[in-house]
């Protein structure tokens, strides 16, 4: 217990968003975990069913048990789905949010953007371009071309325009990151 002469409304903590984002991607992940586990949990259990009853003669009250047990197992395991997707995306929006006026965006998804300089005489120095995201070179080859890879959150237009700044048009191209070449 910590007594203070601090009024009420000077203990309430304001900026408080980069320890509630590092929380909501935790209990993300921990409700993406439990969906996954009760998935597996309930699909070995009736296939463990399945196995122990072919094991025994077949009856007809076997059977009725058999179809009930397998149907009340989906049933259970939509229900578990249910709970564990609403959960986990109440979370991501959440994430989101914080993400969004914190900014900190550095355990993020980003889609990978391809990015193939042309007929260069050395690698293109990319430090220049940081703002745009994470750069990572690929491959190259004899003829001058380097592959690079480029994870943001920016549109392909974006990119395309920052380099143009640079190179010709000819000189480069952007594939998007649902693998859709750009002529």
């Amino acid at each position: 217990m910590v007594y203070s002469t601090v009024a009420p409304k000077q203990r309430v903590v304001n900026n408080d968003q980069q320890y509630r984002l590092a929380v909501y991607r935790h209990a993300r992940d921990v409700a993406l975990n439990w969906l996954n586990g009760w998935v597996l949990v309930v699909w070995l259990m009736m296939s463990a069913t399945i196995v122990i009853s072919s094991q025994l003669q077949a009856t007809p009250l076997l059977t009725r048990l058999l179809l009930l047990g397998l149907a009340l197992g989906a049933g259970v395991m939509v229900a578990g789905i249910i709970v564990g997707v609403r959960t986990a995306i109440r979370c991501h929006r959440e994430v989101c949010r914080l993400i969004r006026i914190t900014g900190d965006d550095h355990e993020t998804w980003k889609p990978t953007f391809h990015v193939l300089f042309k007929h260069q005489q050395a690698a293109p120095d990319t430090t220049c371009w940081d703002d745009l995201g994470n750069w990572q070179l690929a491959l190259h080859n004899q003829r001058g071309d380097y592959y690079y890879e480029l994870k943001t959150t920016l549109s392909e237009l974006e990119i395309t325009n920052t380099l143009a700044q640079r190179f010709s048009k000819q000189d480069f191209s952007v594939v998007s990151w649902l693998g859709l070449y750009v002529v």
